[in-house]
């Protein structure tokens, strides 16, 4: 499989290292406007093109796969840009600013959506993967709880620009609001905000969910205070909690709790749920059964975040 890598920061590096170690896989080019890391990625991965523009990289490379990793604010233009060319694309969360940009996306890129894919690496954790398995034994109804914590004051001091800062849910909620439709079966009927988020004001927003299935999700983010992020599913008599989210222990009300968390050298050596879903990816380019996130599953959760936030 021949990749090619637009952006050279963190979460390229952690991308190169979860594909290059699939048999047969090599990056054959890499692109990025900041000159010092292209250059610093080129050498650690050996990366013989250092390419100017996108149309260089794939005229250069004739990559089968494209991975977009650019910041937020990017994403819109350099994913339109890469749609032009015939490559399979993965493009790293989210699909622009804003439900807006999203919905601009999908539009403005016709066809093409069917052929780019989305990197939502939790889905692809091994305690998430356990517990999904666990919650389908049985097909009793579900109550998962999210808790949240997003902090504007520390991006913007981060030197994300206001425009980011003023849609944050999208930029990194995200990551949590996808584990209610992750979770949770069936149509979303029915979305109360038993408060109404204001920027930089708001400092507890809670959300209730409702699903056809008669599942319910409950979601409270903390802003601009410390709080880590947990997810608590519960049916009749059972209880699991990932809290951090890459340990999953099952809660019992007399007894205490187990740990169930998966022995995972995949989430151990690499960023967790970085290298199944380079597998996964790898799979749906060869028509093989996958997991990956499609374009339009991506902007379903971003109009649940644009709905959970809409004031």
């Amino acid at each position: 499989m021949r990749l090619a890598i637009v952006g050279a920061g963190k979460i390229a590096r952690e991308h190169a290292k979860a594909f290059l170690d699939i048999e047969n896989t090599e990056l054959l080019g890499v692109t990025s406007r900041s000159k010092k890391p292209l250059e610093a990625f080129a050498t650690d991965f050996k990366v013989t093109n250092k390419c100017d523009n996108i149309e260089q990289l794939y005229r250069t490379t004739h990559a089968e796969l494209v991975i977009i990793t650019v910041n937020v604010d990017q994403i819109l233009s350099v994913l339109l840009e890469c749609a032009r060319y015939p490559w399979t694309i993965l493009v790293e969360k989210p699909l622009g600013i804003n439900l807006t940009e999203g919905n601009y996306l999908d539009k403005a890129l016709g066809d093409a959506v069917n052929r780019i894919y989305v990197a939502l690496n939790r889905r692809h954790y091994s305690t998430f993967r356990e517990l999904d398995r666990l919650i389908n034994l049985d097909s009793g109804k579900r109550i998962i709880k999210v808790i949240d914590q997003e902090n504007q004051f520390a991006a913007r001091s981060a030197g994300f620009s206001t425009q980011i800062t003023e849609n944050w849910m999208f930029a990194n909620s995200i990551h949590l609001i996808d584990i209610l439709r992750q979770f949770g079966r069936g149509k979303i009927i029915n979305i109360e905000q038993s408060t109404k988020w204001k920027s930089m004001t708001t400092m507890k927003h809670q959300v209730s969910i409702a699903f056809d299935s008669g599942d319910i999700g409950i979601y409270e983010c903390q802003w601009n205070e410390a709080g880590p992020w947990s997810v608590l599913v519960s049916k009749e008599n059972s209880n699991w909690l990932m809290k951090p989210l890459e340990k999953l222990t099952q809660i019992f009300e007399s007894s205490g709790a187990i740990d169930l968390t998966p022995k995972s050298d995949w989430d151990t050596n690499f960023k967790p749920g970085f290298r199944l879903q380079a597998e996964m990816m790898i799979a749906k380019m060869k028509d093989r059964e996958s997991k990956i996130v499609s374009f339009k599953d991506a902007l379903s959760t971003m109009q649940l975040v644009h709905d959970m936030y809409e004031s």
